[in-house]
C-alpha cells in the first residue's frame, strides 16, 4: 500500500505551499538494506518533480546559477566528487525552495595529458577513452540523486564547446595579447610535454611525473600577462574576495606588486652575426630577437636619458655560452629611445632584482658596476653613444613602449608572459594555420 500525505504550509511558501510525502508501507523495514533503498528511490524518483527552473507566471523570478568545477572523466567517481556535488546540490535545492529559477549544469573536463597517456597505454583513441569514461561516470552520478540540468550537459573536448575557447584565443590574438615565439621551455621527459614554471618544484622536478625537468627550445604560444599585471593585482582588493584570503595571498605572490616596468629590447650580437632566434627568445620578450629587461619605477628614466649604461647578466644566462665572468661583451641590445647600443656583460656579483637574471646598470650603482664600466670603457665607448637630445619623462617612455608593443606596462620583476602551449595531441586545437612560406 502506498500512502500519499499532503501538508499545507502556513503562511503559503513561495513555491506554492504544498509538500508531498510518499511512503510505501511495505518498504518500511527495520533495517534499510541497499536493495530496500533502491526500491524506495524507484517509488519517488519519477513522481516528485522539483522543478528548479519553474517560473511563477510573471517571468520575474530571480535566477540563481550554481556551478561546481566540472570533473575530469577518469572513469570512476570517488568520495571527493560526492562531497563537492552534494554541497552544490544542497545549495541548488535550497534556492529552488525559495522560489528562484535555479540552473545547475554538469559538464566534463575532457581534455588533458592523463587521458592521452591512458589512451596510449591502452592502445585506444583518447576521444573514445574519454567518452566511455564520461558515460560510466554519468551513470554513477545519476545514481546518487543530484538534480543537475542534464539537458545542458557539455564536454570541453567536443567542438561545440571548444569553438568558444578558440574564439577567445583569436580575440586575444587580434588584440595583440597572444603571440608565438621560439623559447627555452621546461620539458618533462616522461610525460613528453612542456611545463609552466609553476609546475616545476624547487628541486627541478615535474609536479606530475617527478622526472628531472630538461631545458629545450620549442616554438610556443604566450599570453601577455605582463600587460595585464596591474589590473590583475588591483582586482585582488575586491571586497567580494574577503572570504578567499588564502587564494588572494597565493595570487598576490604569483603576480607580485607591479612596482616597475619591463621592456623588450632588440638583441644584437657582439661579433656581427645574427642572434639565434631560439636563443634570443629565451629572454622572455614578445618576439624572437628580444631581451626582456625590467626596471624599478624609480629607474625607468635611465633607459631614455642616461648614457654609459650596460646590462649585466648572470653566468647562467641563455646569452652566456662559454664566456667567463667579466671576460667580454656577450652581445648588445638596441635602446629604442636613443638608438644607441647597450653592451651586455657577465657578472654574478651584481644585485639582481627578484626573479631576474638581467639588469640595466650604471657605473654609480655599486663597486661591481663601477669595475665593469671601467674595464670596458663604457664612459667613452662609441658603441654606447646615442641621441640624448630629447629628455624623456617616465610617462613618455611607457607610452612609446606600449605603442611600439615592446612593454611599458606596470609589472613586478617576477611575472613573465604566460606560456600556454603544450606538446600533446589531446588538447584544445590552437586555431592557427602554419604556412611553410609565410609562417
Amino acid at each position: 500500500m502506498t500512502l500519499l500525505v499532503k501538508l499545507r504550509v502556513v503562511p503559503p511558501a513561495p513555491w506554492g505551499g504544498i509538500i508531498r510525502l510518499f511512503s510505501n508501507m511495505d518498504l518500511l523495514k527495520e533495517h534499510l538494506t541497499d536493495e530496500v533503498k533502491l526500491k524506495i528511490e524507484s517509488k519517488y524518483k519519477d513522481r516528485i518533480s522539483v522543478n528548479r527552473s519553474r517560473d511563477n507566471g510573471t517571468g520575474d523570478n530571480l535566477k540563481y546559477y550554481v556551478l561546481s568545477m566540472f570533473p575530469y572523466p577518469s572513469g570512476a567517481l570517488h568520495m571527493g566528487h560526492v562531497r563537492v556535488y552534494t554541497i552544490s546540490d544542497t545549495l541548488a535545492r535550497y534556492h529552488a525552495l525559495t522560489g528562484k529559477q535555479v540552473f545547475q549544469p554538469m559538464g566534463w573536463d575532457g581534455f588533458g595529458l592523463p587521458a592521452e597517456n591512458a589512451a596510449h597505454e591502452n592502445a585506444i583513441d583518447p576521444a573514445q577513452w574519454t567518452r566511455e569514461n564520461i558515460a560510466a561516470m554519468k551513470q554513477q552520478m545519476e545514481g546518487f540523486g543530484c538534480q543537475f540540468n542534464w539537458e545542458s550537459e557539455l564536454a570541453t573536448c567536443e567542438p561545440a564547446y571548444y569553438k568558444w575557447t578558440q574564439a577567445l584565443f583569436l580575440d586575444m590574438y587580434r588584440a595583440g595579447l597572444v603571440y608565438r615565439k621560439e623559447a627555452f621551455v621546461n620539458w618533462d621527459p616522461v610525460d613528453k610535454t612542456v611545463l609552466a614554471d609553476e609546475q616545476v618544484d624547487s628541486e627541478g622536478r615535474s609536479w606530475r611525473s617527478g622526472a628531472k625537468v630538461e631545458r629545450r627550445t620549442l616554438s610556443q604560444w604566450f599570453v601577455r600577462t605582463t600587460q595585464l599585471a596591474k589590473d590583475l593585482y588591483d582586482g585582488l582588493s575586491d571586497p567580494l574576495l574577503e572570504d578567499w584570503k588564502d587564494i588572494v595571498y597565493l595570487q598576490r605572490h604569483w603576480i607580485g606588486e607591479p612596482n616597475g616596468v619591463s621592456f623588450d629590447l632588440e638583441l644584437e650580437p657582439a661579433d656581427g652575426t645574427n642572434v639565434s632566434p631560439a636563443a634570443a627568445a629565451a629572454g622572455g620578450g614578445g618576439g624572437s630577437n628580444f631581451l626582456n629587461v625590467w626596471l624599478a619605477e624609480e629607474r625607468i628614466g635611465l633607459i631614455g636619458n642616461q648614457a654609459g649604461t650596460f646590462i649585466g647578466v648572470k653566468s647562467g644566462h641563455f646569452l652566456v655560452k662559454n664566456k667567463s665572468e667579466g671576460s667580454a661583451v656577450v652581445g648588445f641590445v638596441r635602446n629604442p629611445f636613443t638608438r644607441c647600443r647597450i653592451p651586455i656583460l657577465v657578472s654574478d656579483c651584481i644585485e639582481y632584482d627578484a626573479g631576474r637574471e638581467e639588469k640595466l646598470c650604471l657605473a654609480s650603482d655599486g663597486p661591481e658596476e663601477t669595475k665593469l664600466s671601467r674595464q670596458h670603457g663604457l664612459d667613452v665607448d662609441s658603441n654606447n653613444r646615442g641621441d640624448y637630445s630629447k629628455q624623456w619623462s617616465k610617462e613618455e617612455i611607457c607610452t612609446f613602449a606600449q605603442k611600439s608593443r615592446i612593454g611599458g606596462y606596470p609589472v613586478s620583476s617576477k611575472l613573465r608572459d604566460w606560456l600556454i602551449s603544450r606538446q600533446r595531441y589531446w588538447g584544445t586545437p590552437i586555431p592557427m594555420v602554419h604556412c611553410g612560406s609565410y609562417g
